[in-house]
């Protein structure tokens, strides 16, 4: 499940934790989180999962972007 949403002016970018394997210093293996931005392109929602609990932050009303002409963050 994403930990925050934010609308930019070219797409919705979802932050999302992923679990990975780390080994420390002294060679133990231990779970980490790794946080990364996502956007629409690449996640999408999970059945019968309510996103209505995630901080969302779309763009203020009446916001107009002034992109270079083909720009797309993501």
């Amino acid at each position: 499940m994403p930990h925050k949403r934010q609308q930019t002016p070219y797409t919705w970018m979802h932050l999302v934790g992923m679990l990975v394997w780390n080994t420390t210093e002294h060679g133990d293996v231990e779970a980490v989180e790794y946080r990364a931005w996502i956007d629409t392109d690449h996640v999408r929602p999970l059945a019968g999962i309510s996103y209505d609990a995630v901080l969302t932050r779309p763009l203020p009303t009446g916001f107009i972007p002034d992109p270079a002409p083909g720009a797309k963050w993501s």
